[in-house]
Formats: C-alpha cells, structure tokens, sequence
C-alpha cells in the first residue's frame, strides 16, 4: 500500500493509517517544507514495515522541520519502535532532542535502514538510539546520509551526530559529518 501526502495534515493522517493497520505502508512525501508544531505519532511496534520517503532523490526537495532546537514542542521528527522502519530522501531536523529517536526497550526496532537522509540542527543528537533493559536494536543501516550542525556548532555539549546504545550489527557507511 502507498500513500503520497503534500502536507503536515496528510502526513499526520497517513501515520495514523499505518498505526490503524499495522503498518506495511508507504508514504511518498511530495516535496515541499513541512514544519510541525508538535510531534508527529509515536511509531510504535505495530506499525513493522514502514517506509516514508520522499518522492524524489533530492532530500533538500523534502524538508520536515520542527520548531527549533530551543523550542520544546517538537521534539523529534520520528520516533521509532517499530521493526522494518525505513526513511529516506528527505532533509529532517530542528528539534529540541533528536530528529530520529530508534528505541530498544520496551521493543525495539530491528532492521532500521536511512538513507539519502539529511540530519540538521537539534539540540542533542542527530540519530540517537536509545538503550535500557535487555533488548537491543539489531541490523540497523546509516547509508548515504549527511549530519550537519549549520552553524557550523553544536548548541551544547551533550551533542552529537549519531549516539547509539543497545545497537547491534549496525551498518554506518558513506556518510558526511559535518560541524
């Protein structure tokens, strides 16, 4: 099943759609900059074989924005607890955490895969996975991705580009950090 969305509306309803059917869905993101003024669903276990990308190769062509990384009401981009979770070919960032937040506990996601994904400006991490308990997130895969603070500086010391715990068998290749 595919979905193609044109704005933060379609794209908030096409969440929902997977959360209602248990995920197996794509959505095309036609592009565009979609800011949000809050976080966008809970990717939860239910919802296995995701994928959101934007309907080009160019992820400057699709932006999904927050608020900003000193502006709490958007934390994250995605947060994802789902197994088969797949984003790319967009530019995602501006949150006050993490644009993607991969969780291992209470379930993790296993077989995660961005590519072609641009990360810019959060206050914490740009790809963070996250650990407690005893579960990891296994088979994950960074590919072709750019990390990049604009301001050429991190906003504070507890920053980074990818911060990964409870991670197993992951994949980080042909990726550009920049300051």
């Amino acid at each position: 099943n595919q979905i193609t969305v044109t704005n933060v509306s379609e794209l908030n309803a096409a969440l929902s759609q997977a959360n209602n059917s248990n995920g197996n869905l794509t959505i095309n993101i036609d592009p565009g900059t979609y800011v949000l003024t809050n976080n966008l669903l809970f990717i939860g276990d239910n919802m296995a074989n995701l994928t959101i990308q934007g309907s080009t190769m160019n992820p400057d062509d699709v932006m999904i924005m927050g608020q900003g990384w000193n502006d709490s009401s958007v934390t994250h981009i995605f947060n994802v607890a789902a197994d088969n979770f797949t984003l790319a070919n967009v530019t995602i960032g501006h949150v006050f955490y993490h644009p993607i937040q991969v969780h291992s506990n209470p379930n993790d996601a296993d077989n995660f895969l961005v590519q072609n994904v641009k990360f810019v400006d959060a206050k914490e991490q740009l790809l963070k996975v996250s650990g407690g308990g005893a579960l990891f997130a296994d088979n994950g895969k960074v590919i072709c991705c750019q990390f990049e603070f604009t301001a050429g500086i991190a906003y504070q010391y507890y920053t980074g580009g990818i911060d990964a715990h409870r991670a197993k068998d992951w994949v980080v290749t042909n990726n550009v950090f920049k300051p």
